[in-house]
């Protein structure tokens, strides 16, 4: 371990106890992705001295990133000096920001960067640690931390409450079906009936209204829809058992998109997962308090007694799976507020294996896993898992390989279809030709009768047999709706009623994502040659790397998490300095970072427009917030409502498009994406791939999304052991990813 991290931590840290102060020390030194690590520190210092945590935190990183050449003196209340600094010099100041931020101002003027603070900004992009920029950060994190705990609480008091419920009603058939005896195999069809699905926005129309669902039994349902349509609001109102039909000693679990950190270690989360057992430990509880001779108190201990030998003791049995997903011993007992943002889905996925419910619902499951993961949740879910299983995923390839159906959220409907992705949307588009040329039928049908009725009475045949052949084709145009309803089969009608309509075929809105046009650029953007870099006292992250990127780049970053992708980027955009070799960014270039936790620094209780406004305030006139009202809709964000409605309201893909509509403000020529699928929807996913083939600029991917990479990625890289390999072969046509998976699975990558 390095000592100067030792001495700083130990110095700057010292109103914190001993033990975290070492484990933040190694966590320092072992770094594998700073970036990472600075969250997880940050977080562990407000964990253990809320009152101070800023201004320790800064104190840490100012001492971590001084040069070698300077001494920093602390205050006399850090109680000592920290006298040997880093051998390396790794700053971010001033000069590396605006290099960065080199061409934000709008040519032509500096109206849209009037008022903008560089650092505070580039801060939240890249890691920069300002101390407005942090201010800021903490705000906002902090109101969306409050609001989601809000909503975890509500949600698993509802479900204890459940549990106890059925506790203490002593029913043996209510234990087989609540899965006290084998979960699975006592599960049954879960049959939503006639229920309506209100607007999160607590206004305007409902979601779904009158809707009849069946979830069957063992079958894997992928729930596909545009971004906002309400697939998270159905999620969260099943998961509540808000939603008629949800059989209260049905068991299930809800792993959602974002996943929030608590100070309870891994460990305690996986065994606290288990609602059912969690639920008769509170009747258990409840009822020894109130009276210990209850009726239902043997019966309960009996329950649990049968669920332990059927399952296990709950804490070896919670070790076990998280072992199985690469948790170490000490990540174990780690608070979950520790771990990254990959880690924690993992142990939300670890909840799931563990609790083993009879409906699992996975909201966005594959964000923030590396390909590994991935690969792992696909053998899980199709080998292992036999329960009744809703997702909703942007990834496609991912989806095709899980699911057994496909519903369609559409138009405040649910529509069922047998089969993957692939086939939903080849049996949509049957549908789709299938009713335009039933409608266009009919209406010829219509068309036709109508003249025949009309030139009649234009005749003057009014005698008896003329007006009963004008009757009869009344009728007849009465009756063509139904037999267009038919397919156009002929049958008798008996009655007389009303006829439905083939109805007129709505087509979808295009989602398209415009990105402006930088203009030409005349020479390389980035160029970094035999670059090495490291962290003093850990082993070299990047060794002699080499890369190349232009305007014309579509270049993808694979690894492992942690493996180093992010200080690439780092070093690709200026923001780290390399210890050996040469970066060079071409000072003329505009480029823009999409972080995964971009959607982290939106401000909650703002909307779109206002969000905007504030980045890019130009003159503050009227005509300059139309321009903006009509760039946002270039990213779906149009309308009446969207460009105000509360941000904390929004989908995970209207938010992930209004991070993107930000970035793309500037016409910036070189664009770094990390994870961009992540919130999207597939049709959102598939206009992005056709906006970054036709971008004038360059594009940098980091992702595990197969078919976003094998669509429009030329080149790929793997960040590994420090190196960074190009693949052969390419991207476009898949076989180097297919090789790389293969890789993966193997265990050779």
């Amino acid at each position: 371990m390095s000592s100067f991290v030792e001495q700083a931590v130990s110095t700057i840290l010292a109103s914190i106890d001993e033990d975290t102060r070492e484990y933040i020390a190694s966590m320092i030194a072992e770094a594998d992705d700073m970036e990472e690590t600075r969250e997880a520190v940050d977080a562990m210092i407000e964990g253990a001295d809320e009152e101070n945590a800023e201004e320790l935190q800064k104190k840490l990183w100012a001492a971590i990133e001084s040069s070698g050449e300077q001494t920093q003196q602390t205050s006399s209340d850090d109680a000592g000096e920290v006298t040997k600094l880093l051998e390396k010099k790794i700053t971010i100041g001033d000069s590396d920001v605006q290099t960065f931020a080199s061409g934000m101002k709008a040519r032509g003027g500096d109206d849209d960067a009037r008022g903008m603070d560089f650092s505070t900004f580039f801060a939240n992009q890249i890691g920069i640690r300002t101390e407005a920029a942090m201010s800021e950060k903490k705000r906002r994190k902090l109101a969306q931390r409050k609001l989601r705990e809000e909503a975890e609480r509500r949600e698993r008091e509802i479900e204890l409450e459940n549990q106890m419920s059925l506790a203490a009603t002593g029913d043996a058939s209510a234990d087989d079906a609540a899965g006290y005896n084998d979960s699975v195999d006592n599960a049954q069809d879960c049959h939503l009936v006639n229920f309506n699905l209100p607007n999160k926005k607590g206004s305007g129309t409902d979601l779904l209204s009158n809707v009849n669902l069946t979830l069957a039994r063992g079958r894997r349902y992928g729930l596909v829809g545009r971004n906002g349509c309400g697939k998270t609001t159905l999620m969260e109102m099943i998961s509540q058992r808000q939603v008629p039909g949800v059989p209260k000693n049905l068991s299930l679990l809800l792993v959602k998109q974002e996943i929030m950190g608590s100070d309870r270690t891994a460990l305690e989360t996986v065994i606290r997962s288990d609602t059912r057992r969690e639920g008769l430990l509170a009747y258990i509880k409840k009822t020894e308090e109130e009276d210990d001779k209850a009726e239902g108190l043997a019966k309960a201990y009996e329950r649990l007694s049968i669920m332990e030998e059927e399952s296990g003791p709950s804490e070896p049995r919670a070790r076990k799976v998280l072992s199985g997903l690469g948790f170490k011993e000490e990540m174990m007992v780690k608070p979950t507020s520790k771990l990254s943002g990959g880690w924690r889905m993992r142990v939300s996925l670890a909840c799931a294996l563990f609790a083993s419910p009879n409906l699992l619902l996975l909201d966005e499951p594959t964000n923030h896993l590396d390909l590994e993961a991935v690969l792992w949740l696909e053998r899980y879910l199709n080998k292992t898992f036999k329960g009744t299983l809703l997702i909703v995923s942007h990834d496609r390839h991912f989806l095709n390989e899980v699911v057994t159906d496909v519903l369609h959220f559409h138009r405040e409907t649910l529509t069922c279809y047998k089969g993957d992705i692939n086939t939903f949307e080849e049996t949509r588009e049957e549908r789709r030709k299938n009713q335009i040329r039933l409608r266009d039928e009919q209406e010829a049908k219509r068309k036709h009768m109508q003249s025949y009725i009309d030139k009649h009475a234009e005749a003057g045949s009014n005698g008896p047999s003329a007006a009963r052949q004008r009757k009869s084709r009344m009728k007849k145009m009465e009756r063509i709706g139904m037999q267009g309803a038919a397919q156009g089969k002929k049958y008798k009608i008996s009655y007389e009623g009303a006829v439905e309509d083939v109805e007129e075929y709505v087509e979808d809105e295009d989602v398209t994502l415009d990105f402006p046009d930088p203009g030409s650029f005349d020479s390389n953007i980035v160029e970094l040659d035999r670059v090495t870099f490291g962290y003093e006292g850990a082993e070299l992250l990047m060794k002699s790397v080499d890369l190349v990127v232009d305007n014309k780049s579509r270049v993808a970053l694979l690894g492992r998490n942690g493996c180093g992708k992010s200080t690439l980027i780092k070093l690709i955009v200026g923001a780290l300095q390399p210890m050996g070799g040469n970066a060079k960014l071409d000072g003329r270039a505009k480029i823009e970072y999409l972080a995964q936790h971009q959607l982290e620094q939106l401000d909650p209780y703002s909307c779109p427009l206002d969000s905007m406004k504030e980045r890019y305030p130009g003159d503050g006139g009227l005509a300059h917030e139309q321009a903006l009202r009509k760039y946002l809709a270039k990213f779906g964000l149009g309308g009446e409502v969207l460009p105000g409605q509360r941000i904390h309201t929004m989908s995970g893909g209207q938010k992930c498009r209004l991070c993107l509509a930000a970035a793309m403000y500037r016409q910036p020529h070189l664009l770094i994406l990390d994870e961009p699928t992540n919130h999207l929807d597939l049709e959102t996913t598939e206009a992005l791939i056709e906006a970054i083939k036709v971008f004038k600029g360059g594009v940098l991917l980091v992702s595990h999304d197969q078919h976003l990479l094998t669509s429009c990625c030329k080149e790929m890289y793997v960040v590994q052991g420090g190196e960074v390999e190009k693949l052969s072969g390419g991207g476009m046509d898949g076989a180097a990813f297919a090789k790389y998976k293969k890789d993966v699975i193997a265990g050779r990558r």
